[in-house]
């Protein structure tokens, strides 16, 4: 009896997580398209655009976590491209740079903030 072995060369996997990184993508412009998480509507460039730059965002900050990347990128739509670099938001930067907390905790602390009406 013999099994079958499946190898993955890093190229391989490195094609394979793009892929996956941009069917991630294209359901969250879907979805913000149809439902958006703001008042307003994107032109669908744009939207891909901001969709695209904060997932790259996300990943810099630490998110591994496909549903805390999620928010992220709805917090970006919602609030703005690059929300936390504004001077009004830099306690949200502060969260996100805090390398003691997990990609949940900084959410969970970012959503807090903003329920409870942070600007």
């Amino acid at each position: 009896k013999h099994e079958a072995v499946l190898v993955l060369r890093r190229p391989q996997l490195a094609a394979l997580k793009r892929d996956l990184d941009q069917r991630f993508i294209d359901r969250m412009v879907h979805e913000f398209s149809t439902k958006p998480p703001g008042r307003e509507v994107m032109p669908p460039s744009q939207l891909q655009s901001v969709v695209t730059d904060a997932v790259e965002r996300a990943k810099g900050y630490g998110f591994q976590r496909e549903w805390d990347v999620y928010r992220y990128v709805r917090f970006q739509v919602k609030r703005g491209p690059s929300f936390e670099e504004r001077t009004d938001m830099n306690w949200a930067a502060a969260i996100l740079a805090d390398t003691q907390l997990s990609s949940t905790e900084k959410m969970d602390k970012l959503a807090y903030r903003f329920a409870v009406g942070a600007p």
